[in-house]
């Protein structure tokens, strides 16, 4: 069986189910930050259906830290937050006198091993019937909530996630469901979402008491949260009417509305999160390069990008980034050749779209693209941007890396990022803020005059190039 990329291990993982019955969702009185949250969330989403509720559950941290965006990596922060999960302790009520009241941990079993980077964890027997094998009951009105665990990793509002579980847990039935706000009963939102003591007890902060502070901290970000990365989209209203009917001088009570998103804006909402859980480039540049390489082998062999490593096909060996026509002495060269040479030097210079480069191998261009995409990692720039400006460097990397300098050092703002690299690699390196860039002056051997190239007139035609090369 293939080893699966990073990338087929994360697209995996954030597609897994998180489903967890509904009494622990609504009746369920724990503080977790929003990385501890993810966390478990995570966990949960491990567990299958034909699990026994010993089973253990290895966690790869390095898919950990990509999936969650957990920015610790350290050893001791990673015990840290698996030690203050595993403190966790509270209470579920019973639904009746008779039923018991359960106190209820995440975990019985948590073991780091820092070599092999992974975590081997066990679920509380007493959790487990609320994240395993669940099964709605209508008449017994036993519900659970399941989600794709990416619809909550990318949220960045610790209340976020606790909202979209409470609003999932009554969807079921539910277009809109009302809670009340600031009231202290069963039914308060600011309760069923703040942190708790060791007793039970809300800590709601002080600031909630104005409902300004409360919209701007915790309602607006949540909403926004949730429907840009999540399956449903809501909306909310606040009335001085509680459930009861009784009237406040100040907001009571919050309607929420929520529906279901379309299939298209399911799937904007999968792009957008895809785009964000893009590997770093470092990870990613041999699965996107074989990926791309994959899709254009043809095409790019045809445009004599690169011929088959086995082909048989012999080359002439020069420097890297050095034309053929430049490698023996000019004064050695006969009248014909070095008329040559002047021609084609003249028609490069001439020719502003992208040089055709000396054939290399699919090895070659593979290495040189990888690497230039590392150091290139901070402009978010896509493979077939990356091979464009390779090709225009003729795959010196050198040329590449001295573009990228002069990028970082220009004070301007560059709005095509690429097309001013294409420019500085074919003119010498220079700033995009001066207004015409001058060839080099004559020598022995150029013994004519070279063009200036205005800047701007530069720009117009390598988009108008780019463009064409597009449709």
């Amino acid at each position: 069986m293939a080893t699966k990329t990073n990338r087929e291990r994360i697209e995996e993982a954030r597609h897994q189910l998180v489903a967890r019955d509904n009494d622990l969702i609504q009746k369920g009185r724990y503080g977790l930050s929003l990385v501890q949250q993810k966390c478990v969330l995570y966990c949960i989403s491990k567990v299958k259906p034909t699990d026994a509720p010993d089973t253990e559950y290895d966690i790869d941290l390095h898919e950990f830290y990509r999936l969650l965006g957990y920015k610790s990596d350290s050893y001791t922060g990673m015990k840290a937050l698996w030690q203050q999960i595993g403190s966790v302790r509270w209470w579920l009520d019973g639904e009746t006198e008779e039923d018991d009241d359960i106190l209820l941990g995440w975990f019985t079993k948590v073991h780091l091993n820092e070599r092999s980077s992974s975590v081997t964890i066990t679920f509380h027997p007493d959790i487990y019937p609320y994240i395993h094998n669940l099964v709605a009951d209508k008449e017994k009105k036993k519900y659970f909530t399941t989600y794709q665990l990416q619809n909550i990793t990318l949220m960045k509002h610790r209340y976020s996630i606790r909202i979209y579980d409470l609003l999932k847990s009554y969807q079921y039935n539910n277009k809109i469901w009302q809670f009340e706000m600031g009231t202290g009963t069963h039914h308060d939102l600011m309760r069923r979402i703040s942190d708790c003591d060791e007793k039970g007890k809300p800590l709601i902060p002080k600031s909630w008491d104005n409902y300004s502070f409360f919209n701007r901290d915790v309602l607006q970000p949540a909403v926004d949260e949730i429907n840009q990365y999540t399956d449903i989209k809501i909306a909310y209203e606040v009335s001085k009417v509680d459930l009861s009917g009784k009237k406040h001088r100040r907001y009571a009570s919050i309607l929420f509305a929520m529906v279901e998103k379309s299939p298209a804006e399911k799937r904007a909402s999968q792009e957008q999160i895809t785009q964000e859980l893009d590997l770093p480039q470092e990870e990613k540049v041999d699965d996107l390069f074989a990926e791309f390489f994959a899709q254009h082998e043809a095409k790019l062999k045809e445009e004599g990008v690169f011929v088959p490593e086995a082909s048989g096909t012999e080359t002439e060996a020069c420097e890297p980034g050095t034309d053929k026509i430049w490698e023996n002495d000019p004064d050695k060269m006969g009248s014909s050749r070095r008329k040559k040479a002047e021609k084609d030097t003249a028609s490069d210079r001439e020719n502003i779209g992208e040089p055709k480069p000396s054939q290399r191998t699919e090895v070659d261009v593979f290495e040189v693209c990888s690497k230039a995409a590392s150091f290139l990692k901070p402009l978010a720039l896509d493979a077939s941007d990356i091979l464009v400006i390779a090709k225009t460097a003729d795959y010196d990397l050198e040329k590449i890396q001295q573009a990228y300098d002069v990028l970082k050092s220009s004070k301007g703002k560059i709005n095509d990022v690429v097309s001013w690299l294409i420019s500085a690699i074919k003119n010498g390196y220079r700033p995009r803020n001066a207004v015409s860039y001058q060839a080099a002056k004559k020598n022995s051997f150029t013994d004519y005059e070279q063009r200036t190239y205005d800047y701007d007139d530069l720009m117009e035609k390598i988009r108008r190039s780019q463009q064409r090369k597009g449709e």
